[in-house]
């Protein structure tokens, strides 16, 4: 079976996944997860935590997550095999990364030069569906910055910073949006309710410190707000997944503990734009201005 990278991770997986480049390797590396077809009928569909397990369905399949170390899948009735890589890769990593103790933001991310040294960081962005975090990405990235991650941002505290996980390079934009990479010739079609844009095929093994998390909003004029620290804490939470009703009790307070941590770690601000694509890059250089300087 190939052998993939994705969130800095080594996947074994039982299934093609056309999205992520194979990894080519001269010797015998540890899995840290594996992806394989389930045994018997499936499971009872539902989005329980059933001992320990988080169950999904998805498009006619149903997904397992157990342990962190295992994302089983089960066809199921009227099941769609064409969507089943794309699934895979997206945000049922999220169940994997919450039993690995780490938190899955609704985020999309970015790498720049950060503070007086410059150092190499990452910003993220989240928010509520429709308030441009792919979109926000994709400006940046036609300036020339690189996307690590869009949709799910896999974040934890380690030594001292939060640090991110580098996913697959690609953004989903709806056609609204596109015209935010207009002049670049990038490969993209259609997946659900979006466009899937390839903004190439790299496997980044390296974890990014977090300079700065913005939560985006809307607002007459451009500003950063920080947050305090029960504010950031709520608004983690909020944009975590899984969402609360696929977990059990357990879990969330093990989430909260995380988000708590994950705020204390790293700044998280509110970001403030006009509610038009015209600004997306005044947005790019405000940041970029903000993280030279207080980054």
């Amino acid at each position: 079976m190939p052998l993939y990278c994705l969130y800095a991770l080594t996947i074994d997986s039982a299934f093609e996944l056309p999205e992520l480049q194979s990894l080519k390797l001269d010797v015998p590396v540890d899995v840290d997860i594996k992806i394989r077809l389930g045994d018997g009928p499936p499971p009872l569909p539902g989005t329980t935590m059933r001992d320990g397990d988080i169950q999904v369905v998805r498009n006619g399949w149903v997904f397992v997550a157990r342990n962190g170390r295992e994302l089983i899948v089960y066809p199921h009735s009227g099941n769609q095999p064409e969507s089943l890589p794309l699934l895979i890769v997206g945000r049922l990593m999220a169940n994997i990364f919450r039993q690995r103790g780490w938190l899955p933001l609704h985020a999309s991310g970015v790498v720049m030069r950060c503070g007086a040294r410059q150092e190499t960081a990452a910003v993220l962005f989240l928010g509520e569906s429709g308030y441009g975090k792919s979109t926000t990405a994709a400006a940046f990235h036609v300036r020339g910055f690189e996307v690590i991650t869009d949709d799910i941002a896999a974040v934890s505290p380690l030594g001292g910073a939060c640090l991110v996980r580098p996913s697959w390079p690609r953004i989903r934009l709806t056609d609204d949006s596109m015209p935010v990479l207009a002049g670049h010739d990038l490969t993209s079609f259609w997946h659900v309710d979006k466009r899937s844009v390839e903004l190439g095929r790299g496997k980044l093994r390296r974890l990014f410190r977090i300079a700065r998390i913005y939560v985006l909003r809307y607002g007459p004029q451009l500003e950063s707000v920080p947050l305090s620290s029960m504010d950031a804490v709520r608004v983690l939470d909020r944009y975590s997944f899984p969402r609360k009703r696929q977990t059990g009790r357990d879990s969330i307070k093990a989430a909260l503990r995380l988000c708590s941590s994950v705020a204390s770690t790293t700044q998280v601000h509110e970001l403030y734009r006009r509610r038009s694509l015209e600004s997306i890059g005044e947005v790019v250089e405000f940041v970029r201005k903000d993280l030279e300087t207080n980054g």
